[in-house]
C-alpha cells in the first residue's frame, strides 16, 4: 500500500461491484455467443447478445468513473468525458440523500459529481479537502 497525502485521494465504486458488473456482462455475453451459435440469430439470442453489449458498456463507463482529490484541483471522470476544476473556485460541497453530491462554485453553477460509493463520507471527504485550503489562505 502506497502512502497517500489527505490532498490525494480517488473514489470509485466499490471493488465487489465493478466485478459483479463484469461477472454479469461475461456470462451474458458467453450466453448470447452460445445461443447465436446453437440456434441461430432469434429474437431470443439476439436479445441476450444486446443486453450482453449494453452491459459491456455500462461496465466499461462504471470502472472508468472516478473522482480524484489531485493537489489543488478536483478531477471528475465520468465515462470517457474527464473535468477538472481548481479548489479556489468551490464555494461549497452539499449532499441530500437521492441527489448525491453537488458542488458549488464561485461563479454560480452547480456540479453533479458521479455516484462513487457511500456519498455522505465522500462528500464531508471533499468538503475538508475543500476547507483545508481556506485555512492555508
Amino acid at each position: 500500500m502506497t502512502n497517500v497525502s489527505k490532498d490525494e485521494q480517488t473514489f470509485r465504486m466499490p471493488r465487489w461491484l465493478t466485478g459483479f458488473l463484469s461477472l454479469m456482462t461475461l456470462m451474458s455475453g458467453a450466453g448470447g455467443i452460445f445461443l447465436i451459435l446453437e440456434q441461430g440469430i432469434d429474437p431470443i439470442s439476439l436479445m441476450v447478445a444486446v443486453v450482453g453489449f449494453a452491459l459491456a458498456v455500462g461496465t466499461l463507463d462504471a470502472i472508468r468513473t472516478r473522482v480524484t482529490l489531485h493537489g489543488e484541483e478536483i478531477i471528475i471522470v465520468r465515462g470517457f468525458r474527464r473535468r477538472r476544476l481548481f479548489r479556489g473556485h468551490i464555494e461549497s460541497v452539499t449532499w441530500e440523500k437521492g441527489t448525491g453530491i453537488v458542488l458549488h462554485l464561485d461563479d454560480g453553477m452547480l456540479v453533479k459529481l458521479p455516484d462513487v460509493g457511500d456519498s455522505k463520507a465522500r462528500a464531508a471527504s471533499i468538503r475538508a479537502w475543500v476547507e483545508r485550503a481556506r485555512r492555508t489562505e
